[in-house]
Formats: structure tokens, sequence, C-alpha cells
């Protein structure tokens, strides 16, 4: 392959709105779409590679995976070492027993998944977990370990059709993207089958899928285009953005068009993100995506309230120090140097090694609940609190309608055969509430139940896009519940709490 400095350009493109959405930097509000941009990118330039390959009968896994070792492992290691090392002085035995997890899930690129699994209510807030930005590698890299099986594959299968089959799986997991982004959110976001067609649009540009574009105004025009839906999904997009989904489109067509408006000849926005500003950035982007989550997740770890603007910013600062020093003394040597290309046996034997060193380290951390032992036995007992919660907590926030229908609710105060005098209603906030509840009215001699779900506020007639049931749940409260409520209130001749 011939190499595309606008290529390095559009990284640029996609890293510095990750780096400031991550940053708190409120105009980047859909600065997240920036990790769409790299899996277009990457599809477009690992396809273009293999397919060249494929077609002059030399393409070889061995060397493929061997390139791929000498372009993520030295960076990620370097990284997830850093982060123990300042993990085991200022994360509590929670938190880096977690941390030790994403290690293990992290090395062997499945993090999407452990972080997917982990995506509960009382799990560590997502910004001060120094790993959780690796469930974008662990994407690309499962598609690495298999699209190449399945270009070779396809091609001796199906020949010319190979494009048509592509585009067709592509269509799949863009649907798919469509139906989980409603009914399972968290898993259309983390894992590879709503994520693949990204990579797979990149693929199918490589492939020839589409045609070339004839004449500088037409490029201009697409790659214009391009530009102007990165723009709109970057800045227009928020956190509450149902993403991937219906909502991904802009920003990896927005890729597409500006790689395809420069693949057969210039054009304005090539010719801007060939500069050398645009170029630097985008070379040491790998670097400083790995570098930047990281060191803002120990920040806002560390800090009490929200970072100062004088703090992000001295954090960026650092961020990019980080990754100008890592993409020329880590990155590039590993690439470039020349005893390391002379068999492949010592590559594979390093990433060995490596990978086993690491995934110890992380089970050891795991199997010691943490390390406690760097604590005082007076912090310790601080930081039990963090396990001080309702053990029945999940049992009474999970009732079906079936279930409060026939009153298999969780009692509070004492225990009667007769209805209740009084109910608890509401989401999670209010079970927070329980045990007090339940304390009082065993001391006020009052027999009463909780009822609600997680995320479920008291209101009626309203639904939750990411929760599904709320409405009908809350329904059979009122119809159900509150008519015991006064039944048992006028029996007992109390009043309703």
């Amino acid at each position: 392959m011939s190499y595309r400095a606008d290529i390095d350009g559009l990284r640029s493109v996609a890293i510095i709105p990750v780096v400031f959405y991550h940053a708190g930097v409120t105009i980047f509000s859909g600065g997240f779409v920036g990790v769409d941009i790299f899996f277009v990118i990457s599809g477009y330039l690992i396809t273009s590679l293999i397919d060249s390959e494929l077609s002059e009968d030399r393409f070889s896994l061995i060397y493929f995976y061997e390139r791929r070792i000498r372009r993520i492992f030295p960076a990620l290691f370097s990284v997830i070492g850093f982060c123990a090392i300042v993990g085991w002085y200022v994360l509590a035995p929670n938190d880096y027993k977690s941390f030790g997890q994403s290690v293990v899930a992290a090395t062997l690129f499945v993090s999407n998944i452990l972080f997917w699994r982990q995506s509960g209510y009382f799990d560590a807030p997502t910004s001060e977990r120094p790993l959780l930005h690796t469930w974008s590698l662990s994407v690309e890299e499962q598609f690495y370990a298999s699209f190449p099986l399945y270009l070779i594959l396809a091609r001796r299968l199906f020949g010319k059709s190979t494009i048509l089959v592509t585009s067709s799986i592509a269509v799949a997991s863009f649907l798919m993207s469509l139906w989980a982004v409603k009914s399972y959110p968290t898993a259309a976001f983390y894992l590879s089958p709503a994520r693949a067609w990204e990579l797979m649009l990149g693929s199918l540009l490589a492939m020839g899928a589409f045609p070339e574009l004839r004449g500088k105004n037409v490029r201009n025009g697409v790659a214009l285009t391009g530009v102007t839906l990165i723009a709109i999904s970057v800045f227009i997009y928020t956190k509450s953005t149902a993403f991937p989904g219906a909502a991904a489109p802009l920003p990896t067509f927005g890729a597409l068009f500006v790689i395809w408006s420069g693949t057969n000849g210039g054009s304005i926005v090539k010719s801007i993100l060939s500069k050398p500003p645009f170029v630097f950035i985008g070379k040491i982007s790998y670097s400083l995506y790995l570098w930047h989550f990281c060191l803002f997740a120990f920040a806002n770890h560390l800090s009490i309230e929200e970072l100062k603007p004088f703090e992000t910013g001295a954090v960026l600062f650092v961020s990019f120090a980080c990754s100008i020093l890592s993409w020329r003394f880590i990155e590039r040597p590993f690439r470039r140097r020349r005893e390391l290309s002379s068999g492949t046996r010592p590559i594979f034997a390093a990433a060995l090694l490596s990978t086993c060193a690491a995934i110890g380290f992380g089970l050891a951390i795991i199997h010691a609940g943490g390390a406690p032992n760097r604590f005082s036995p007076d912090q310790l007992s601080i930081l039990a609190g963090a396990d001080d919660f309702n053990p029945d907590r999940a049992v009474c926030l999970s009732k079906t309608v079936d279930q409060t229908v026939r009153g298999e609710l969780c009692k509070l105060g004492i225990v009667t055969s007769g209805d209740p005098t009084f109910a608890l209603w509401g989401d999670s906030q209010a079970e927070a509430l329980r045990a007090a509840v339940d304390a009082a009215a065993v001391q006020s001699h009052q027999s009463g139940i909780f009822a609600g779900a997680d995320g479920c506020a008291p209101l009626l007639d309203i639904d939750r896009s990411d929760i599904r049931g709320c409405g009908a749940i809350n329904k059979s409260i009122v119809d159900c519940t509150c008519a015991r409520v006064v039944r048992g209130a006028v029996g007992e001749k109390s009043s309703i709490s």
C-alpha cells in the first residue's frame, strides 16, 4: 500500500473529539463518535493490505499477526504497567480488584465483553475505570482475528460475489445495531456484532464496492459532505443520544466519504488533512488514545469534585506529552527495529511472555481481593462501606407485574396476615430508604410493603427508552398494591403513610 498522509490526518479528526469529550469540553458533546471513525479507518486499511496481498498470492497470517503485535502490544502493555503502579497507590481494594479483571480482559482482547457485563448500577463510574477505553481495541482485534480468515474463505467460495456477501453481513450487523440499541443498549454499544458493520464499511471501500470518483468537483463535494457529517455528530450528539443504532451512520459514512474522496485523486479536504500538524497528531493517535483516558480516570478518581479547568488542562498537557514520548520511544522502535524483523519467533515469544505476565498479574490481584493489605485497619473499615447495601435489594426491585398482582412483595414493619397499611413505592432511591422505613414501621407497629422496580420512577403512563416495562409495573402497583393498602388502612383504622 502507498502511504496516505490524509488518513493519518483523519485519525487526528477522530482522536481530538474523543480526547476533549473525555476532558469534559462541552462543545465536543458527541466526541465519542471518534471511535467509530477509527473503526472505518481500520477496516479500510487492513482490508486494503490483506486484499492486495491475497491478489498477489503473498498473504501470510503469521506475518499479519506479527504486524498486529508490533502495532498494538508495546504501547498497550506500557499503559497497563503504568496503571498497575499508580493503581497500587490510589485504588481501593474493590477498585483494584476490578482493575485486575480489566487487565486480564484487555490482554485477551475481550474487555468489551467484561465492561458490558459490569455495567450494573453500583459499578464504579465509567470515568474512573483506567482501562475502560480498551473496549474499542477489543472490538478491533476481534475483527482482525476473524476477518482475514473470512476473506480467504470468501474469495475461494464466492469469488467476485465476495463484495455482495460482505455487504449482506454488514447490513445484518447494522440491523442488529438498530434493534439492540433499543432493547439492549449496553450490549449494542460494547459488543462486536452491533459494531462490525462500521469496520466492514471501510472494508467494502477497500474491496472496490464504491465506484471511482471522477472529477475534482465531485471529490470535493463528497469530501465536504463527509466532514459535515462528522461535524454534525461531534457537535450535535450528546451522551443521551441512542448509540450506535441509527445515529452511527453519520460519523461512519462521514469518515468513509473522506477516505473515498482521496482514493483516486486530490480534494480540498485531502490537502488540509495532509498538512504536518494533522498528520503528526494522527501518528500519535494510538498512544494518545491509550494514555489520555487512564490519566483522566486517575485524576477523576482522586478528585472529590469535577476537575477544574486548569486541572483538565494539566491532564491534557501530560496526555499529549506521554503520547509523544510513547510514540517516539515505544511505538516507532518496535515497529521499525531491524533486529526484530529477521524472524517472527522473537516477536511471538515476547508477545507470549508479556501476555502471560499481564494475565498473571491480573489474576493475582483478583485472588488477593485487590490487595487490601496496602491500607491500614482504619482505612479498611471506611472502605468496607462500599459493600454496605441491602443484600436482598435485587430481589425487592425485580418483581414482575404478575408478582405485584399476587402481592408477592417485600414486607416492611411487623408481619401480619392481613393487608398492609402503607406502601413504599419507587425506584432504587426509594429502596435505599427501605431499611429506615422498615425500622420506623416496626417501632409504630405498622405493616407495609415495598413496591417498585430498578430505574422506574413512581410515575404513571411513562416509560424509559433504556428500561422496558416501567409503565406496566407502575400501573400494577397502583391498581393492586394501593387497593390493598386502602383495605388495610380502613381495616386497621389507621392513616395511610
